[in-house]
């Protein structure tokens, strides 16, 4: 696996965004319902400003729903290290899910 930066990822177009997020929402194959989340600023910049933080991962999840316990979709979120480690006791979840929080 190629070694990760500070400055990976890059801006994309509205217009970008817009046509692979309908592309992923129209593939019946990957989109289960969940079109994304939230979270807060002050959540990511306490993961951000950690010493040693190179940057954040992501990883979708099952989680049961608070209501149901019906699994539904998730993203959690974790603080990599300088070194490529994921940093203990890093992990977010929990952001609010589009549907229904949606803008």
């Amino acid at each position: 696996m190629p070694d990760t930066t500070p400055d990976d990822g890059k801006g994309i177009t509205p217009e970008r965004a817009k046509e692979i997020i309908d592309a992923f929402q129209k593939s019946p194959e990957y989109f289960k319902g969940i079109e994304g989340g939230f979270y807060g600023k002050n959540v990511l910049l306490k993961m951000l400003t950690l010493p040693g933080c190179k940057g954040l991962r992501y990883y979708h999840a099952l989680v049961p729903n608070k209501d149901t316990n019906i699994p539904e979709q998730t993203i959690v979120l974790v603080v990599e290290d300088l070194n490529g480690a994921i940093m203990t006791g890093t992990y977010t979840d929990e952001g609010p899910l589009c549907p229904p929080f949606c803008g």
